[in-house]
């Protein structure tokens, strides 16, 4: 966790820097992990994570990050509404959109797709899970 924590760290550093404003950290940690590097980076406005399948909507704060994730399996679409004013960032709205039978679908967006889904299947049968 050092090494990451080392890394996020300079990063913000170089990012704040070359004039950047808000600093987004796209993350594959989960949760647990992703809680740990806002306590301890200084300078991430949010995170947006995944690894975990948490739904954290609301968001949760941690040393001022705006940290998100989505759940699982296309459950759901996280929709986060940021506000910069100040220098500082805020949420203004956060949602999780259920992906159910609510959701109306398009055929012609459905049949484009299923090409894809019938080929991504029949690779996943030869992939195996790394852990």
């Amino acid at each position: 966790m050092a090494y990451r924590v080392g890394v996020a760290q300079n990063m913000v550093n170089k990012l704040n820097t070359k004039g950047c404003d808000v600093v987004v950290m796209l993350s594959h940690c989960g949760t647990a992990e992703e809680v740990e590097l806002a306590a301890a980076v200084n300078g991430i406005d949010v995170i947006v994570g995944g690894h975990s399948h948490d739904l954290n909507y609301p968001p949760i704060m941690v040393n001022g990050t705006i940290i998100v994730q989505a759940g699982e399996e296309n459950d759901h679409l996280g929709c986060l509404e940021l506000e910069y004013a100040g220098g500082n960032v805020s949420v203004r709205n956060a949602t999780a959109i259920p992906m159910d039978a609510s959701i109306p679908t398009d055929p012609a967006v459905d049949s484009a797709l299923a090409i894809y889904k019938t080929s991504l299947d029949n690779k996943s049968s030869d992939v195996m899970e790394c852990r």
